[in-house]
C-alpha cells in the first residue's frame, strides 16, 4: 500500500501521522543482474512434447527444443520476451517477467480458428414460448474477424474474445452479449486490441447489453425481448468486462505496457504509443452489467477498461452496473466521454492513471448501500514514473456523485491533476483529498501549478469534509493547509456546502441550488451548454431513462 499524505479539500483540522524509514548505502554494491537462464517444455494442444521448436529471445539468444520438448536458453533479458516458432504451428510470444521457467503450448494453425457454435431452442418468455438462438464465441487466436453481431442472437463470450488488429466488430442495436463464468485465464471478456475496432452503437430504445450468462435476459430470433434481467442488483463478479486498447500516449517509463486484467503473457494486451487521435471505434448506448471476475489474487477486471485510447474513439451513453471492481478505468490516452454511469460497483466509480487527458461531461456515480470505495480515484504515472509527462489532466464537468456514507468522494495522488466543475457530491464520509509528499512530486504540486482545479461545485452530507490526513513523508504542512483553506473559501471558486435539492430521479428541483450554474463549460465543440450543476438538467426526463439498469433502482 502506498504511503501518502492527503489533504481534504473542505474545511480542515490537521491530523498528522509521522514515521521514518531509511536505508544504508553499500559502498560496494553487487552488480545488477539483467539477464537470466530459462528452461521449460513445449507441448502441442494435446499435451504431447514438441521437438524442433525454435526459441528466440528479444535480445538475440536462441535455442531449440529436444525430442522431449525441453529447452534451455541462456543470457535472456529479465524484462525481455521469448518467441516460440515451428512450421505448422502458431507462433507464441511469452514475456519473461523475471521467470526462470517458462512452459508453453503451441497449437496447430488449424486449431486457431475462432468458432461460433450456434444452437436454437424454445424458451418460455414473458409473451409465451419463443425461439432463442445462442452463439458461443471461442477465440483461439484469430479474433472475432470483421463481422456483425445481430440482435436476433444472444452471443456468449467463452473466455477472452479479441477484436484483433485490422478487424472491426459491429454490434447491432438491441444485441445481448453474455460472458461465461470463469476466473483467471478462464475469465470471459471482450477485448479490442490495438488496431482493432468495436462499433457498438445502441439506442435509448435498443441498448446493447453485456451481462452474465446466468442472466435470463435475452431476445428471440426476431429480435423481440424474451425476458428481462433475472439477476439482483447485488450480483457482481459473474464474468469479466469490456477492454479497449489503443495507441495514444501514456505516462510510463516505456511507450507501451500490458493492461491489467489480462495475463501478461498475452501479446494482444499491449496498449500505448504516440497516436493521440487513434480510433478504436464507437461505444454508445451500451450497458455493462455484473462483471469484474477475478483473474488473480486481488486483480479483477473493470467494467470498461481503456488503455491508451485515442480521442478518435467515441464513448457516449455507457453504463457500468454492479461490477465487482471499478466501473471505469483509464490508463493514459486522450479519449473523451459523455453520459457515463457507474452504479453499484464494488470499488471506485471512476479511476484514472498514467496521464489520461480526456474531456468529459455528464457523469453519474452512484454507490450501493452495501459496497464501494471512492467516487473518483485519480493517480498519476506508475511508481517508476510518477514524475513523467504527460500529466493526468482530464477536464470533467457536470458530475452527480452519490456515496453510501463511507469513503472519499475524490482522491488525487501520485502527481495526478484534473478538474471538476459544476458538479454535486453528497453522502460521502469525506470530500476531496490531495496528496502531499515532501520528497517526491505530488498532486499538491499539480494544484499549485493550476493543473488541479475544483470550482463551482456543491458538497452535502459529508461529515468529515474538513479533515486532513497525513503521513511521515510530508513534515510540516501548515502552509499547504492554509493554501487549500484559502482556495476552498475563496468566493471566486464558488464551492458551496448546502443541500443541492434533488428530485428522486436525481434531477435538480426547479429554483434550487443545483438548477443553475454561473460557470460556462468551454466552447470548443465538445462541451455542451449546461447551465446547471450535476449530470441532469432540471425540468426534463433524465438521460438515463429507458436504457440503464440504475434507472430501475432509483
Amino acid at each position: 500500500m502506498k504511503n501518502f499524505k492527503l489533504f481534504f479539500f473542505a474545511i480542515l483540522p490537521i491530523v498528522a501521522v509521522t514515521a521514518f524509514s531509511a536505508c544504508n548505502k553499500d559502498n560496494n554494491p553487487d552488480p545488477v543482474v539483467t539477464v537470466i537462464d530459462i528452461t521449460g517444455t513445449v507441448t502441442d494442444q494435446d499435451g504431447a512434447a514438441l521437438d524442433g521448436v525454435a526459441v528466440a529471445s528479444s535480445n538475440g539468444q536462441n535455442a531449440t527444443t529436444a525430442a522431449d520438448g525441453k529447452y534451455t536458453i541462456t543470457g535472456v533479458e529479465k524484462a525481455g520476451a521469448l518467441t516460440f516458432t515451428k512450421d505448422g504451428y502458431v507462433a507464441k510470444t511469452e514475456f519473461v517477467n523475471n521467470r526462470t521457467s517458462i512452459n508453453v503450448q503451441l497449437v496447430t494453425t488449424a486449431f486457431t480458428e475462432t468458432t461460433y457454435e450456434e444452437v436454437t431452442f424454445e424458451k418460455a418468455c414473458d409473451a409465451g414460448d419463443m425461439d432463442i438462438t445462442e452463439v458461443t464465441v471461442t477465440d483461439r487466436g484469430e479474433g472475432t474477424g470483421t463481422l456483425t453481431w445481430t440482435k436476433n442472437k444472444v452471443y456468449i463470450l467463452n473466455g477472452f474474445v479479441f477484436v484483433n488488429s485490422g478487424q472491426t466488430l459491429t454490434i447491432e442495436a438491441g444485441t445481448v452479449v453474455k460472458g461465461a463464468s470463469g476466473q483467471g485465464e478462464r475469465a470471459s471478456a471482450l477485448i479490442v486490441a490495438q488496431g482493432g475496432k468495436l462499433e457498438a452503437k445502441g439506442t435509448a430504445d435498443l441498448p446493447i447489453i453485456f451481462t452474465s450468462e446466468s442472466d435470463e435476459l435475452s431476445r428471440d430470433v426476431d429480435g423481440n425481448l424474451c425476458l428481462g434481467t433475472s439477476l439482483p442488483a447485488s450480483a457482481r463478479g459473474l464474468w469479466g468486462g469490456v477492454i479497449v486498447l489503443g495507441k495514444a500516449d501514456i505516462t510510463a517509463a516505456t511507450e507501451t505496457r500490458n493492461i491489467e486484467g489480462i495475463p501478461s503473457t498475452e501479446p494482444r494486451g499491449i496498449y500505448g504509443g504516440s497516436d493521440d487521435a487513434d480510433n478504436s471505434g464507437t461505444i454508445e448506448y451500451v450497458s455493462i452489467r455484473h462483471g469484474g471476475t477475478d483473474i488473480g489474487a486481488g486483480n479483477e477486471i473493470n467494467g470498461l477498461t481503456m488503455g491508451g485510447v485515442g480521442n478518435g474513439t467515441t464513448i457516449n451513453y455507457v453504463e457500468v452496473f454492479s461490477n465487482k471492481d471499478d466501473g471505469y478505468e483509464w490508463f493514459g490516452g486522450t479519449v473523451n466521454t459523455k453520459h457515463l454511469v457507474s452504479a453499484y460497483c464494488g470499488d471506485d466509480c471512476f479511476d484514472y492513471d498514467e496521464g489520461w487527458r480526456g474531456k468529459n461531461q455528464f457523469w453519474l456515480a452512484y454507490q450501493a448501500d452495501d459496497t464501494g470505495d471512492r467516487g473518483g480515484e485519480h493517480d498519476g504515472g506508475p511508481s517508476d514514473c510518477e514524475t513523467c509527462e504527460p500529466y493526468a489532466t482530464p477536464m470533467i464537468y457536470n458530475v452527480s456523485s452519490r456515496g453510501n456514507g463511507n469513503g472519499r468522494a475524490i482522491t488525487f495522488r501520485d502527481n495526478a491533476g484534473g478538474e471538476y466543475h459544476n458538479s454535486i457530491f453528497w453522502n460521502w464520509q469525506r470530500g476531496v483529498d490531495i496528496e502531499v509528499r515532501a520528497s517526491i512530486a505530488d498532486s499538491y504540486d499539480q494544484f499549485v501549478a493550476g493543473r488541479l482545479k475544483f470550482t463551482d461545485n456543491i458538497l452535502f452530507q459529508i461529515p468529515d469534509r474538513w479533515m486532513t490526513i497525513g503521513n511521515e513523508d510530508s513534515g510540516d504542512v501548515t502552509a499547504e493547509q492554509a493554501a487549500l483553506d484559502a482556495y476552498f473559501n475563496d468566493a471566486a471558486n464558488n464551492i458551496k456546502v448546502e443541500d443541492p435539492q434533488l428530485n428522486a430521479d436525481l434531477s435538480p428541483v426547479a429554483g434550487g441550488p443545483a438548477a443553475s450554474a454561473t460557470l460556462a463549460a468551454p466552447s470548443d465543440g465538445f462541451f455542451e451548454n449546461a447551465p446547471y450543476k450535476g449530470a441532469f438538467a432540471p425540468g426534463v426526463d433524465t438521460w438515463i431513462q429507458g436504457w440503464t439498469r440504475i434507472a430501475d433502482e432509483l
